[in-house]
């Protein structure tokens, strides 16, 4: 038995695998191109929520709409998302909704990090323990931060700032024995 190959054989095979050969790299551009997408709305996210914290911290974790209860991250959170449904985004829709998507994320996240702070204290008062409560330790906590400062204490046990003037001697001892 022979093996009989002609020009127009060899012809469809090499055209067979260039046409395999550019889906393939097609494949991987789209590939590419998902993953750089995805990239992006993953930042913008991130940036609506960054915002959202970045706001809280600098003026406080009480920051409604004028006169009203209606916290103000909400209202954009949500205000975004309305205007992006009409078609303000064009084609960056994607884009637009993944910042306010990343606005009300960071808006639950405000919230719940309140509620949990109210579960522990009702835990801890509950436990019949009160140097573990924090209000009753010297602790004011609203929304899981402490009133004293604007950021995180990042595990420091120190009691918050008094609301009016300076310092007493006992105070400072109190924070430098703290920090120590």
């Amino acid at each position: 038995m022979s093996l009989s190959i002609t020009r127009r054989d060899v012809a469809e095979a090499f055209g067979k695998a260039a046409r395999d050969m550019e889906r393939i790299r097609e494949s991987d551009r789209s590939s590419a191109s998902k993953m750089l997408k995805r990239a992006a709305t993953t930042a913008c996210v991130l940036g609506g929520a960054a915002a959202v914290g970045f706001a809280r911290g600098r003026f406080g974790p009480q920051l409604n709409i004028a006169g009203s209860p209606v916290p103000w991250d909400l209202t954009v959170g949500v205000a975004g998302h309305l205007l992006g449904w009409a078609g303000a985004y064009g084609k960056y829709d994607d884009y637009g909704h993944a910042v306010f998507d990343g606005v009300l994320a960071g808006y639950v996240t405000v919230t719940m990090i309140g509620v949990g702070g109210l579960s522990k204290e009702k835990a801890t008062l509950s436990s019949g323990d009160p140097k573990s409560h924090p209000r009753l330790a010297g602790g004011t906590f609203y929304g899981g931060m402490p009133t004293s400062h604007a950021g995180p204490s990042f595990g420091a046990d120190v009691a918050p700032m008094p609301a009016r003037g300076p310092l007493t001697p006992a105070e400072l001892m109190g924070l430098a024995q703290a920090a120590g």
